[in-house]
């Protein structure tokens, strides 16, 4: 029993309470920015049927516009499918972001398992990993 106190003052051992005061605390730091996450994704799958209904629009017009016009059309349908592309992939990281918190490891670096700093995951909610691992991931 002395051992385990010695142990626990050194630091070697994590007392229970404080523990707990520290998974509180992350679970807190993290339910700030997760609260938003639902609403981006709203926000991003808004804006993937937009543009799904704009190239659909887009591609019905096309077919009654004369060759010298296609151009023009062609034009407006790649950046749409660009933006389509990006729409997606930031539902898909929305997606991550949401099972990770279900997991509860959203706001852990997925490749060293430390925490991710607050102000990272407030830019970037989407963020799997700390600073350090996206360095050397880079």
């Amino acid at each position: 029993m002395g051992q385990l106190v010695a142990s626990r003052r050194s630091g070697a051992i994590p007392e229970p309470r404080r523990h707990h005061e520290k998974l509180s605390r992350r679970q807190e730091r993290i339910g700030s920015v997760a609260a938003h996450l639902p609403a981006l994704r709203r926000a991003l799958e808004q804006q993937l049927a937009f543009r799904r209904e704009q190239l659909t629009e887009l591609e019905a017009r096309t077919t009654a516009r004369h060759a010298h016009q296609e151009a023009s059309a062609s034009a407006v349908r790649e950046v749409n499918a660009v933006v389509m592309r990006g729409a997606r992939r930031a539902l898909a990281d929305i997606e991550v972001a949401l099972a990770r918190m279900r997991d509860g490891v959203y706001g852990l670096c997925r490749a060293c398992g430390s925490d991710i700093p607050l102000q990272l995951l407030t830019a970037i909610p989407k963020t799997t990993l700390c600073l350090s691992c996206q360095r050397t991931t880079s």
